[in-house]
């Protein structure tokens, strides 16, 4: 689904190496937006060392920012000094630490869409790939959250495309699920904290507010799903709420930091998919994890959880990692391939067609395995579009 192929490209990895990508123009911005930021440009790559590697490219007035996620790893690049495009940094999650914040769920106020937990045993999962499901997306920024990227509307856009940019790398390639900005994105990017209206430290406020913000500038038929950034300390969502009238824009992310992977995986990606009906999956209960945020229905990880779902880095002696892995839990892909394509979600999306056709996987027999038993798990899987690598995840789910 991508437009020009311009050619391609070689970026340097944190290991010192160089890794070459195909390239291809990747607009996520509606035409009428696009129009206006012609300096903005966003671009999606594949792996030609490695096939298994997807690439997430934007360039504008604020530089160069790139994402790679690969079956062996994910790096970033960015510009070194924000600001300064200059020099440039390639670095892995773990390498920009971040603040743990609070959050919380919204209770959403929808009776259109009942999901039921993920069985433990799921006989039938859930395949996508055939079609792209396009969702309007109004994104806003308080103008605090515009003020820390350089102050402008421009400064602001830029910093949403980048964050737009790197999610849809996430979404597509797990859920196939694609945002793209609406026309009037602009219009929601404030440079005065004074006039906007937002309270840009208050995430239960914010979701309230932004509903009522979207809603009167784009209209509240004109997009499927609204957020909100900030540099509040805290993030909120309502839960399974895209496409939902007088709900949908209720979702909220803030971090004094709003940049790099910890900022868009761990935090804004986590927001969205809430919207989309995904539910935590960590189960620990140190630090910000005995906030009442544990899931007891979807709970699959342990401690912290290391998935976008779960609360890598946030809680205490349960942590297991730092950040969040850019991927989605088997549950949390039920929940929201779940609602993207039977729920309210389907409704509203633009459905496209890919060209890709969906591949076939046998996990093998079931086993019952004693106590203290090594073994080794393994899987067959086959494609039926020439040249398409696979990669595999095993989770647990009880």
């Amino acid at each position: 689904m991508a437009g020009a192929f311009p050619g391609r490209i070689s970026l340097p990895t944190p290991v010192g190496e160089m890794a070459a990508f195909t390239l291809f123009e990747s607009p996520i911005m509606a035409a009428e937006l696009a129009d206006k930021f012609p300096e903005i440009r966003t671009y999606a790559g594949q792996g030609v060392d490695d096939p298994t590697a997807t690439l997430r490219l934007d360039i504008s007035p604020a530089g160069v920012h790139a994402q790679v996620l690969s079956a062996t790893s994910t790096f970033y690049i960015d510009p070194y000094f924000r600001g300064y495009d200059k020099f440039y940094a390639s670095y892995f999650p773990g390498d920009l630490k971040s603040r743990p914040i609070a959050e919380t769920l919204l209770p959403s106020k929808s009776p259109s869409f009942s999901l039921a937990a993920p069985s433990t045993t799921i006989s039938s999962p859930l395949a996508v790939g055939a079609e792209l499901r396009k969702y309007d997306l109004a994104l806003a920024a308080t103008a605090e959250y515009t003020q820390f990227h350089g102050g402008t509307v421009a400064d602001g856009l830029n910093a949403i495309v980048t964050a737009v940019n790197r999610v849809n790398g996430i979404y597509e390639r797990a859920v196939a699920v694609r945002f793209e900005l609406v026309a009037e994105n602009d219009q929601l990017v404030y440079t005065d904290a004074a006039l906007d209206p937002y309270t840009n430290n208050d995430a239960d406020a914010l979701a309230d507010e932004n509903q009522q913000t979207v809603d009167s500038i784009v209209g509240a038929g004109n997009y499927d799903i609204g957020h909100v950034l900030s540099t509040g300390t805290s993030a909120t969502a309502a839960l399974g709420v895209v496409g939902v009238e007088g709900q949908k824009a209720k979702g909220v992310t803030g971090n004094p930091q709003p940049v790099g992977d910890a900022f868009l995986v761990d935090h804004l990606a986590h927001e969205i998919g809430h919207q989309f009906g995904a539910n935590h999956t960590f189960n620990g209960l140190g630090g910000n994890c005995a906030n009442g945020s544990r899931n007891p229905d979807s709970a699959f990880e342990p401690g912290s959880g290391s998935t976008v779902f779960g609360y890598a880095g946030r809680c205490g002696d349960d942590d297991l990692q730092s950040n969040s892995d850019p991927y989605f839990h088997a549950s949390s892909f039920h929940e929201i391939v779940s609602y993207s394509t039977q729920g309210v979600g389907s409704a509203v999306a633009d459905v496209l067609a890919t060209g890709n056709n969906v591949p076939q996987v046998d996990g093998g027999a079931d086993y019952v395995i004693p106590a203290d038993t090594a073994f080794a798990l393994a899987a067959t899987g086959s494609d039926p579009d020439p040249g398409d690598v696979l990669t595999y995840s095993w989770e647990q789910m009880d």
